[in-house]
């Protein structure tokens, strides 16, 4: 199995802005993949400056009053940090999965770094879509043909509404990945 030395988290973040240097990570969350889908931690964050965009602050359905009461970054981020070092299998390492990682990761990575001085994910993260993209491009060569609905998409192996909650986004992306069995693809949880 290609992923046995890992413990998968799944994670998902809301922000107040587009980037992490002018705005700030609110609301995140990550769950460890098991087949319960039952380990998750929810971090509501302050913001650390006064620059936000209203427009992306509202996809949240936060206000702006809402997460300035949030607790400081330091505290949420320690947290975290323990939350996941205690939930990452002996012998195997923390690796973080999100439908976006490339945004999701970076801020992510960035808070932990400057927060607590440490990312117990490594360097590493992976993106569902990419992993799912793979797993169908597989089947094709192996000569499986699925629908274009089910090879473009994985919306398919979710029943978790996604609406911008990190709570609900990340029990969503843990459906998919625990969905994509049924493709052939097997994570450890």
């Amino acid at each position: 199995m290609l992923f046995k030395k890992y413990t998968i988290f799944v994670g998902d973040n809301e922000t107040d802005g587009p980037n992490m240097h002018d705005h700030s990570m609110v609301w995140f969350s990550a769950m460890r993949l098991t087949k319960e889908l039952n380990l998750t931690f929810e971090g509501k964050v302050r913001p650390k400056s006064n620059n936000w965009n209203p427009n992306a602050l509202a996809v949240t359905g936060l206000t702006r009053e809402e997460t300035l009461e949030f607790p400081e970054p330091t505290v949420v981020m320690r947290k975290f940090v323990d939350w996941v070092k205690a939930n990452t299998k002996s012998g195997t390492q923390a690796l973080y999965c999100s439908d976006n990682n490339g945004y999701d990761w970076g801020w992510l990575n960035y808070y932990l770094w400057h927060y607590t001085g440490e990312n117990p994910f490594g360097h590493t993260s992976c993106n569902v879509t990419n992993l799912y993209q793979g797993l169908m491009a597989g089947r094709e060569v192996a000569g499986i043909y699925d629908s274009l609905e089910v090879r473009t998409s994985f919306n398919h192996l979710i029943s978790t509404p996604h609406d911008h909650s990190p709570v609900n986004d990340v029990r969503g992306l843990g459906e998919a990945m625990l969905g994509m069995a049924k493709y052939g693809m097997v994570f450890p949880t």
